[in-house]
């Protein structure tokens, strides 16, 4: 199993390794033994899972969302509602068996082609997303290929940025900034109001387990709020000299 894969799984993996079959759970995890890059990741997902898991279950309810709801589907329930959801039923699956079908011949009978491999843009798509990293460029890059307004931390060195995109997190798409320094790893992840109850988050006190240290920190925007994995016995080494911050 290479990486790429394994970042794939890794979001059936938790929090229930029951939800992968057996012979990838087995593969995945001979793969994590054996890959620290992709061990860290697993162990700062689950680092992740246990301080946002809280956040996300203390999101309130509206009051009476759940009778409207029930009352709702009953509503909607009945015999000729029932008898057209199985006619389109029907009529779904033998659309759908017949596209397939053409699909397969059209597969079948046209001419193989592979594509060509471009090294030349992967390259320069590499280059260009890691020449001069800056919180503003890392910014940009998530607006414009992702459509994400974010605000990447500034306290941060950025000569240490090894990597960026976009991580699952309880179900969400986060921006989420990785930073070395020699053996040691940072995943800054960056929450907002919309996806997550960050006054709550806010009060998570610092967690550590198995090598690894979770704390929350505020951004300047109070929409947002950074939550860093990391490494090492301090996050100093990845700030620049003039932060000083208590949760550290």
């Amino acid at each position: 199993m290479d990486c790429k894969t394994a970042r794939l799984l890794l979001d059936f993996h938790r929090p229930h390794p029951a939800e992968l079959p057996p012979d990838d759970h087995d593969a995945l995890e001979a793969h994590l033994a054996g890959c620290p890059d992709c061990d860290a990741a697993a162990r700062a997902d689950r680092q992740l899972d246990a301080v946002l898991g809280p956040a996300v279950r203390n999101v309130p309810v509206p009051d009476g969302l759940r009778d409207r709801i029930r009352a709702r589907l009953g509503a909607e329930r009945g015999d000729r509602h029932t008898r057209w959801v199985g006619w389109a039923v029907r009529v779904s699956a033998a659309a759908a068996a017949l596209l397939l079908a053409a699909w397969l011949a059209w597969a079948w009978l046209r001419p193989h082609h592979v594509e060509n491999f471009d090294v030349v843009a992967l390259r320069e798509g590499v280059a260009l997303k890691h020449h001069n990293p800056s919180p503003e460029k890392v910014n940009e890059w998530f607006e414009q290929e992702h459509g994400v307004a974010t605000a990447a931390p500034t306290d941060f060195r950025y000569e240490l940025l090894a990597h960026y995109d976009l991580a699952r997190c309880q179900g969400q798409r986060v921006p989420m900034l990785l930073f070395t320094n020699g053996q040691d790893r940072a995943f800054v992840y960056v929450v907002t109001k919309k996806q997550f109850n960050v006054d709550d988050l806010l009060k998570q006190p610092k967690q550590e387990s198995g090598g690894y240290t979770v704390v929350v920190r505020e951004a300047p925007a109070q929409e947002l709020a950074y939550v860093v994995v990391y490494t090492g016995d301090s996050l100093r080494p990845f700030l620049h000299k003039n932060t000083d911050q208590p949760t550290l």
